[in-house]
């Protein structure tokens, strides 16, 4: 183990990369919650039928109600969507997609539309133990992986 010195800079500098890294964490899961709502439909589904409950979305998108509730929480916390009613049981809470993020995450021919970025991030991970082995090898990844 490396013992540094706690200088008043070294200290503030590991700080701030500790928090750039925690950010990027966030931003990750951020990232996966976009690609699921997007590749399942939900951002869609949401902007159509307005201000809904996990149990009507899922409904309304033919999936698990206790997946999407939980989607839902995280969009939530994560600021993309809002919550009506944040008190009420966790079922019966009401979402919806703010009206500025509308075009962000439903509408596909807008500039702003920023979804696909899910289906890039998420498309990284896969090859990544193949990029291990090929920095222990020297040999490469196929393209496509």
């Amino acid at each position: 183990m490396v013992t540094t010195i706690e200088t008043p800079t070294a200290v503030s500098r590991r700080d701030a990369l500790i928090k750039q890294l925690l950010q990027a964490a966030t931003g990750v899961w951020d990232i996966f919650g976009v690609y699921l709502g997007d590749q399942l439909g939900l951002y869609r589904t949401l902007a159509g039928i307005g201000a809904a409950t996990s149990v009507e979305l899922a409904s309304a998108s033919d999936l698990a109600e206790r997946y999407v509730r939980e989607w839902l929480e995280q969009q939530t916390a994560s600021g993309i969507l809002a919550v009506a009613n944040p008190e009420a049981d966790p079922t019966a809470r009401r979402f919806r997609l703010p009206d500025e993020h509308d075009e962000v995450l439903t509408e596909r021919e807008s500039l702003n539309f920023m979804a696909p970025l899910g289906q890039i991030v998420v498309g990284t991970v896969g090859p990544i133990h193949a990029v291990l082995a090929a920095f222990r090898t020297g040999g490469g990844v196929p393209y496509a992986d």
